[in-house]
């Protein structure tokens, strides 16, 4: 799915109405004419002139010196560049979004995580008991070992959720970025209108069986909009990572969960024990609950579906750090 929000403005004989073509974030401060409709409206017989809106919605977060959460921050305080430049508009300026959730976990079922599976699989249930609120959220569970499979489809119910959690079994090989681009492609095809969508992976990151490879995987995040949380199972001890094309970590995989969660806006957390993996969850959760959204419309766009770079930075206030998807691409 494309980052660009491709809209229409209809405007009817008999009256005004209008529907969504692409996908829109309405909101009570966006301008008339992107105050938008789901595209399942129906709509009255009438001629119709049609205008095409391009935008982009951003999910991001913002942290202290301190590592802590920053909630009041102002749009005038925020620096974006899409494509080295900045926007032509900004519609919308959200803090704490409270968006509806669309949430994909991703769980490695390979012989690599035997000794974890147990516990995985328990601190899923309960982040997904704590995060999800039903009748607003949704998600669905994929297991991966040399292939992805859903054990279950988009729900807002805990315990079919639970269960499938709980019906895992481990055992073979790993087809890590095959997965990702498997649950990727899910949560692109989703097609809800004003969602916050989420890959949470819990693997080793090792990968001895995909088709496809780490750029393509990333390639797929950023298709769907979604961010990733790459939750590291492996019991060694995680090297710091520099920047995204320089990880010393300790194998592979962990560059590959790095630079899967740096490229979407995520983070690659420890989760190598029980108490590193609830801790883990706990950190997703608080971050869900402290994100800031911002709709805009990019300048100079082309509609040639090219990778468009995002650059976002603070201003004024020094010390902070963003995270946000480094680019996306476009139509």
């Amino acid at each position: 799915m494309a980052a660009y929000r491709w809209a229409c403005w209809v405007i009817f004989v008999c009256g005004c109405a209008a529907t969504c073509f692409g996908q829109a974030t309405p909101t009570s401060s966006t301008p008339a004419e992107l105050r938008l409709l789901s595209s399942n409206s129906d709509l009255p017989p009438g001629e119709t002139i049609r205008k095409d809106v391009d935008e982009v919605n951003l999910v991001f977060s913002a942290r202290g010196r301190s590592g802590r959460f920053v909630n009041d921050l102002q749009l005038e305080q925020i620096d974006l560049r899409d494509d080295h430049l900045p926007p032509a508009s900004i519609s919308h300026f959200e803090t704490q979004t409270d968006l509806p959730l669309r949430i994909a976990v991703v769980i490695d079922t390979s012989d690599s995580v035997e000794d974890r599976f147990g516990f995985e699989k328990a601190s899923a249930i309960a982040f997904l008991r704590h995060t999800l609120r039903p009748g607003v959220d949704r998600a669905f569970v994929i297991g991966f070992n040399q292939r992805a499979q859903v054990a279950q489809d988009w729900t807002d119910d805990i315990r079919q959720l639970e269960r499938s959690l709980l019906a895992l079994r481990d055992g073979g090989e790993t087809a890590f970025y095959d997965a990702v681009v498997f649950a990727s492609r899910k949560l692109a095809d989703a097609q809800q209108h004003s969602v916050r969508r989420v890959m949470i992976v819990i693997s080793d990151g090792e990968d001895n069986k995909s088709t496809a490879g780490l750029q393509t995987a990333i390639e797929a995040v950023l298709r769907s909009e979604a961010v990733a949380y790459t939750l590291r199972t492996s019991e060694v001890p995680l090297m710091r990572c520099k920047e995204p094309s320089r990880c010393d970590a300790s194998s592979v995989g962990d560059e590959a969960m790095y630079r899967l969660a740096d490229a979407t806006g995520g983070r690659l957390l420890s989760a190598g024990s029980e108490t590193q993996l609830a801790t883990a969850f706990r950190a997703i959760q608080q971050e869900l609950r402290s994100q800031y959204l911002m709709a805009y419309k990019p300048a100079d766009f082309r509609a040639d579906g090219r990778y468009r770079s995002i650059e976002l930075k603070s201003r004024q206030r020094h010390g902070l750090k963003l995270a946000a998807r480094r680019g996306y691409y476009s139509r």
